[in-house]
């Protein structure tokens, strides 16, 4: 079958890392993740209010709702996303840098009941991450950038970590993304498939559990992301091509950066 399918059959080999590097710098190898960590494909698109819904129509009766959902069939998720002083990840996004990754602090539905830390890894139109989660002690502290103390007070191996790696690389909070999430699954080949609306950023006010501070739009549009393993499901690949999808290369957190 042409199209979308065969296109992603086509990129299903995860990425090789490479073991030789023309210029080994820091940066550059701290971007690739962690040995045994799982690459998925993620591919983007950018959307009209009614594109999403008909696509929501059209998706339903194939996917389930995602577990995290609320009565409503959706949540808040709220991003603290952490920089260099230089604004190295967001320059590594908008310059296409091969390996690349970002930390961030997230919660859901406003509430501190479940903090992660994550460190998410790019290769082209491929991801991976790592996370851990997070007190609201250890939380405050990383938005002050007290990474002597986080590291005092915990052993827990990702943790320490990716702390570790966030104080050599001198981060401090960079900018906050919010935005409502519909999502989907579909069991087959850990299919996950989200419609990210009322995408809003807090500029710059870092106050991650600030209930107030995050009211700037950032898109007009909805942000659907698929992800998958080895490859995108049939039926699933049918509905998507069938909508005349363009790919995007987008990114909430170089959005909300570019508009400070």
């Amino acid at each position: 079958m042409a199209g979308l399918l065969e296109r992603e059959r086509s990129h299903s080999a995860l990425p090789t890392v490479p073991t030789v590097r023309t210029v080994p710098t820091l940066q550059h190898i701290g971007a690739i993740p962690p040995q045994g960590l799982k690459y998925r494909h993620e591919i983007k698109y950018r959307i009209s209010e009614a594109q999403a819904e008909v696509l929501k129509q059209l998706l339903r009766p194939l996917l389930r709702p995602d577990s995290n959902a609320d009565a409503s069939g959706s949540y808040v998720v709220r991003s603290l996303y952490f920089d260099t002083p230089d604004d190295n990840a967001y320059f590594d996004k908008i310059n296409g840098v091969l390996y690349r990754k970002k930390y961030r602090i997230r919660i859901y539905n406003g509430s501190a009941a479940r903090i992660v830390l994550e460190c998410k890894y790019k290769h082209n139109m491929m991801t991976a991450k790592v996370g851990a989660p997070l007190t609201l002690r250890q939380a405050h502290q990383l938005q002050h950038c007290e990474y002597d103390q986080l590291l005092r007070g915990t052993n827990s191996s990702p943790l320490v970590e990716m702390v570790r790696d966030m104080a050599l690389a001198n981060l401090r909070p960079a900018v906050i993304v919010e935005y409502v999430r519909e999502a989907y699954v579909y069991d087959v080949f850990d299919t996950r498939i989200t419609f990210d609306a009322q995408v809003r950023s807090g500029l710059w006010n870092p106050g991650l559990f600030d209930v107030a501070g995050v009211t700037v739009k950032a898109f007009d549009q909805v942000v659907l992301e698929v992800k998958f393993n080895e490859c995108l499901p049939e039926p699933l690949a049918l509905v998507l091509e069938n909508a005349a999808l363009s790919r995007e290369a987008v990114s909430k957190m170089a959005q909300a950066q570019a508009m400070k």
